[in-house]
């Protein structure tokens, strides 16, 4: 199975399964942790690659949903100092949990595709932020 359980409790064997958990759970919330009314704003911050515009950006969150990206972050940052055993650098990262923390209200697949590239940057900066001690 995925989980074994030992003296310590119960522990994960597929680093995999807690990684699709933590975006699946990102996904089912009701409204992203940055809300669609500033998507716009982390898309032009991804694009000019503003670290200041950036983290201005969370002092508009909601108290639950900066704390929550600032934990996220935090662990993002912690898993990217491993990339050499896991393969998870900051943009890697980036890439795989932008889509799940930043959500434009369109469904239009080619809005998708014209932002992720500055998306995945503006997430990048906050991960970068992390490792900054910013």
């Amino acid at each position: 199975g995925y989980f074994a359980v030992g003296p310590e409790g119960p522990t994960m064997r597929d680093p995999l399964v807690a990684a699709d958990l933590l975006k699946s759970w990102l996904r089912s919330l009701k409204s992203p942790l940055i809300p669609t009314s500033l998507y716009d704003r982390c898309v032009a911050c991804g694009r000019s690659g503003s670290l200041q515009s950036s983290l201005s950006i969370l002092t508009s969150l909601q108290p639950s949903s900066h704390a929550c990206l600032d934990h996220l972050t935090t662990f993002l940052a912690t898993l990217s100092r491993h990339s050499e055993v896991t393969k998870m650098t900051v943009d890697n990262l980036a890439l795989v949990f932008a889509p799940n923390i930043i959500k434009s209200e369109s469904d239009d697949p080619r809005v998708f595709a014209m932002h992720a590239e500055s998306e995945k940057r503006f997430v990048a900066m906050l991960i970068e932020a992390k490792l900054k001690g910013l």
